[in-house]
């Protein structure tokens, strides 16, 4: 298992992950390619697994201290994806991930206006401060649920899916599709929301 990979440091972020003492485990050396980039929340932590023979060419945002992201072995994650956990993204063995899709397990805004806009306030804030954009941003008030992706699911490019989504072994993601509720095993599904298509 390697902790961290030095070889890396070079176009990755790798030293800012150690540095935010965030748990990264990588069990295949060349596992991780240049697009590759960790986002840590303000105070640190977080935990990435990715298990052995995967691509991951992808953006990782850990939103929380307890934020997970768990990647299975053999899978496929192309670039421009993003992973955003705030509580836990899982993705199970022979996953294929195409480019563009964004997988978030958060709404990352709060639907009240009133305590959105205090929210938006603070972030605007911080950032003219030279402060990172999310620091002291109260998780509490915005909803997030695990994401599960089971093993050999296909996601289509430019696809998004939201918080609180299993995807069912087997199954198939059209590309540009929005996945807003829990899809079985072995369907196909496409569309805005996604709807089903087929058994597979």
């Amino acid at each position: 298992m390697i902790k961290i990979i030095k070889k890396l440091l070079q176009y990755n972020n790798l030293s800012e992950i150690k540095k935010k003492k965030c748990d990264l485990n990588v069990f295949s050396k060349n596992s991780l390619l240049e697009n590759f980039r960790v986002n840590i929340c303000p105070k640190g932590y977080g935990k990435i697994t990715i298990k052995k023979n995967c691509y991951i060419d992808c953006a990782m945002h850990l939103e929380t201290q307890n934020a997970e992201i768990l990647i299975g072995e053999n899978c496929h994650i192309q670039n421009q994806t993003k992973l955003i956990a705030a509580k836990k993204i899982q993705i199970r063995d022979n996953v294929t991930i195409s480019w563009g899709v964004t997988i978030m397990d958060t709404d990352a805004n709060i639907i009240e206006s009133n305590k959105r806009k205090e929210k938006m306030l603070k972030i605007n804030l911080n950032q003219i401060a030279g402060r990172n954009p999310n620091k002291n941003i109260n998780w509490k008030n915005i909803k997030s649920e695990p994401i599960t992706l089971e093993d050999n699911v296909l996601i289509g490019f430019n696809s998004i899916i939201l918080k609180g989504v299993v995807i069912g072994e087997n199954s198939v993601v059209a590309a540009g599709s929005v996945v807003t509720k829990s899809i079985p095993k072995n369907s196909i599904y496409g569309g805005n929301p996604a709807k089903f298509i087929r058994k597979i």
